[in-house]
């Protein structure tokens, strides 16, 4: 990522801010300079749009100038809570059309995914749909399991300064977001109970050392609730009512709905927000219930997100993934396409590479 220094208005520091995190996160992105260097050569998106909606923040700024060094036109949008500003600004400043700024709703979002659409995009990249890359194995063990799950912990203590060690946690879904909570909270000293309803999951949690039981007994012994099941309404309806008192809230699936947050605030008679990202909402019979985040990823929301390598692998898949699209596409079939196994070994073996500090394979394979 390159972009002029421009100094003056506070847009234009807001400019220079988010270049100066791009460059750190670029730095340690290893696979995407890599790929860099080939689409800079290949060309393989000259004349095409790519649309994404994406977390606008600085690792997938990076993925935005290697896609743009491939000869793409690169239009985005991201997630309400996610979007950093200063990084917005600057991939603006270099040529990238983005839609969104933290402050969004859900209404300001779905004006600026019709805002995306409306540029004709050659190829979609829509990570909340979950349709580039997120069933590929490295995708589910770095980044979901590795890279979200830890920082998700790692975002509950630095929004609460809490304690983990013997504090009572409850994590609903055990995919692999779920298992990277559950692990890294027991790991901790935290004590762990999971809600998972897929039976061969469940029995995978109970293998790990968790207890596993049902929404309803969980409800009653939790102190802090993780929702990371993608699916909507988790904690909502009834289970409001079944909250202890003190009940801390958040969420790690891509969008807030798993908790139902508008009915919390219905039900609420006072709310107080006591440090940036914690809000305290007091309830008609007089109970507290702490929702960190606003409800959305707390790892993005409050923080930095997954780690600069971790999303470099991902980001790298899905960025292979779209070259693969454009250069095959007349001979793949209609639906989700599977991340091609050469592709998945292609950038494992970068990754172990980097990670290992070793010679390349394939000199040692010599």
């Amino acid at each position: 990522m390159t972009g002029k220094q421009e100094q003056g208005t506070p847009h234009d520091h807001l400019v220079e801010q988010g270049i100066q995190k791009i460059r750190w996160a670029e730095m340690h992105q290893r696979l995407l300079q890599r790929l860099r260097e080939q689409f800079s050569e290949t060309k393989p998106f000259t004349g095409l749009t790519i649309c994404i909606c994406l977390h606008v923040e600085p690792k997938t700024a990076v993925l935005c100038s290697v896609l743009q060094a491939g000869g793409a036109k690169v239009v985005i949008t991201g997630s309400p809570g996610t979007t950093k500003n200063d990084v917005a600004a600057a991939l603006k400043h270099d040529g990238v059309i983005v839609y969104g700024q933290q402050e969004d709703d859900s209404t300001r979002h779905q004006e600026h995914i019709r805002q995306v659409l409306s540029h004709d995009p050659h190829l979609l990249l829509d990570n909340g749909a979950d349709l580039v890359a997120n069933d590929s194995p490295l995708k589910l063990i770095m980044e979901n399991e590795h890279g979200v799950g830890p920082t998700i912990v790692e975002g509950f203590m630095r929004e609460t300064n809490l304690l983990v060690q013997s504090r009572s946690f409850v994590v609903f879904g055990y995919g692999s977001v779920g298992r990277g909570i559950a692990r890294c909270l027991r790991r901790l000293g935290g004590q762990v109970t999971v809600v998972e309803l897929d039976p061969i999951r469940a029995l995978e949690a109970v293998l790990d050392g968790m207890r596993v039981t049902t929404l309803e007994e969980a409800l009653g012994i939790g102190e802090v609730f993780f929702t990371a099941t993608g699916r909507p309404g988790v904690i909502a309806g009834d289970s409001f009512d079944h909250l202890p008192d003190g009940a801390i809230l958040a969420n790690a699936g891509h969008f807030s709905w798993e908790i139902d947050i508008a009915e919390l605030r219905q039900r609420a008679t006072a709310m107080e927000r006591l440090r940036e990202w914690v809000e305290i909402f007091t309830l008609k019979d007089g109970r507290r219930i702490t929702l960190l985040a606003q409800g959305e990823m707390l790892n993005l929301a409050g923080g930095g997100g997954n780690p600069i390598e971790t999303m470099d692998l991902g980001l790298a898949l899905q960025a292979q993934s779209l070259a693969y699209l454009v250069a095959h596409h007349r001979d793949l079939p209609p639906g989700p396409q599977p991340v091609p196994a050469e592709i998945n070994a292609t950038i494992a073996r970068w990754m172990v590479e980097h990670l290992s500090r070793r010679v390349p394979l394939e000199a040692r394979q010599n």
